[in-house]
Protein backbone atom coordinates (compact mmCIF):
# COMPACT_ATOMS: atom_id res chain seq x y z
CA UNK A 1 0.00 0.00 0.00
CA UNK A 2 1.12 3.64 -0.86
CA UNK A 3 0.39 6.10 1.88
CA UNK A 4 0.15 10.18 1.28
CA UNK A 5 1.47 12.34 3.93
CA UNK A 6 -0.52 15.90 2.79
CA UNK A 7 -3.56 15.97 0.32
CA UNK A 8 -2.95 19.07 -2.07
CA UNK A 9 -2.32 19.53 -5.17
CA UNK A 10 0.81 17.51 -5.64
CA UNK A 11 -0.89 14.07 -3.85
CA UNK A 12 -4.42 14.40 -5.99
CA UNK A 13 -1.93 14.60 -9.40
CA UNK A 14 -0.07 11.68 -8.13
CA UNK A 15 -2.87 9.76 -6.75
CA UNK A 16 -4.96 9.68 -10.07
CA UNK A 17 -2.33 8.85 -11.99
CA UNK A 18 -1.44 5.48 -10.32
CA UNK A 19 -5.59 4.99 -9.87
CA UNK A 20 -6.26 6.25 -13.47
CA UNK A 21 -4.72 3.27 -15.91
CA UNK A 22 -4.31 -0.33 -15.34
CA UNK A 23 -4.22 -2.11 -12.25
CA UNK A 24 -4.23 0.63 -9.58
CA UNK A 25 -2.19 -0.03 -6.41
CA UNK A 26 -4.02 0.46 -2.59
CA UNK A 27 -3.71 3.90 -1.50
CA UNK A 28 -4.21 5.58 1.89
CA UNK A 29 -4.37 9.18 1.84
CA UNK A 30 -4.25 11.45 5.06
CA UNK A 31 -7.62 13.13 5.80
CA UNK A 32 -5.29 16.69 6.08
CA UNK A 33 -7.63 18.45 3.44
CA UNK A 34 -10.93 16.80 3.77
CA UNK A 35 -12.20 17.89 0.54
CA UNK A 36 -9.58 16.55 -1.63
CA UNK A 37 -8.84 12.95 0.38
CA UNK A 38 -13.14 12.32 0.17
CA UNK A 39 -13.19 13.61 -3.23
CA UNK A 40 -9.90 10.79 -4.40
CA UNK A 41 -11.95 8.23 -2.29
CA UNK A 42 -15.19 8.95 -4.56
CA UNK A 43 -13.45 8.97 -8.21
CA UNK A 44 -11.21 5.70 -7.15
CA UNK A 45 -11.85 2.52 -5.83
CA UNK A 46 -8.62 1.71 -4.73
CA UNK A 47 -7.89 4.82 -2.17
CA UNK A 48 -9.21 5.27 1.34
CA UNK A 49 -8.79 8.44 3.68
CA UNK A 50 -6.94 7.67 6.65
CA UNK A 51 -7.91 9.04 10.58
CA UNK A 52 -4.75 10.50 11.39
CA UNK A 53 -1.29 11.00 9.48
CA UNK A 54 -0.43 7.90 12.03
CA UNK A 55 -3.00 5.40 10.27
CA UNK A 56 -1.12 6.38 6.82
CA UNK A 57 2.17 4.90 8.17
CA UNK A 58 0.70 1.96 9.95
CA UNK A 59 -1.10 0.67 6.80
CA UNK A 60 1.46 2.04 4.23
CA UNK A 61 4.80 0.25 3.15
CA UNK A 62 5.40 3.19 0.75
CA UNK A 63 5.08 6.87 2.24
CA UNK A 64 4.97 9.89 0.15
CA UNK A 65 5.67 12.91 2.16
CA UNK A 66 3.86 15.56 0.35
CA UNK A 67 3.42 18.11 3.51
CA UNK A 68 4.35 22.10 2.39
CA UNK A 69 7.67 22.84 3.96
CA UNK A 70 6.36 25.08 6.63
CA UNK A 71 4.82 22.30 8.43
CA UNK A 72 6.69 18.87 7.51
CA UNK A 73 8.79 19.21 10.60
CA UNK A 74 6.56 19.39 13.10
CA UNK A 75 3.88 16.71 11.59
CA UNK A 76 7.18 14.34 11.04
CA UNK A 77 8.49 14.45 14.46
CA UNK A 78 5.25 13.56 15.65
CA UNK A 79 4.91 10.37 13.55
CA UNK A 80 6.25 6.73 14.36
CA UNK A 81 8.04 5.62 11.37
CA UNK A 82 9.34 1.91 10.68
CA UNK A 83 12.69 0.90 9.87
CA UNK A 84 11.18 -0.55 6.87
CA UNK A 85 9.00 2.33 5.82
CA UNK A 86 10.64 3.35 1.92
CA UNK A 87 9.81 7.17 1.99
CA UNK A 88 9.65 9.68 -0.78
CA UNK A 89 9.62 13.32 -0.18
CA UNK A 90 8.14 15.08 -2.65
CA UNK A 91 8.99 18.55 -0.82
CA UNK A 92 10.67 20.65 -3.44
CA UNK A 93 12.05 23.37 -0.71
CA UNK A 94 13.11 20.81 2.06
CA UNK A 95 16.36 18.72 1.28
CA UNK A 96 16.59 14.87 1.23
CA UNK A 97 18.91 14.63 3.87
CA UNK A 98 16.17 16.77 6.14
CA UNK A 99 13.19 15.03 5.48
CA UNK A 100 15.37 11.91 6.56
CA UNK A 101 16.76 13.10 9.59
CA UNK A 102 12.96 13.66 10.44
CA UNK A 103 11.85 10.12 9.66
Amino acid sequence: MIGFLGTGRITEAMVEGLSAYGEAPPIIVSPRNAETAWRLVASFPNVAVARDNQEVLDRAATIVVALRAEDAAGILRALAFRADHLVVTVIGTMARDAVAALV
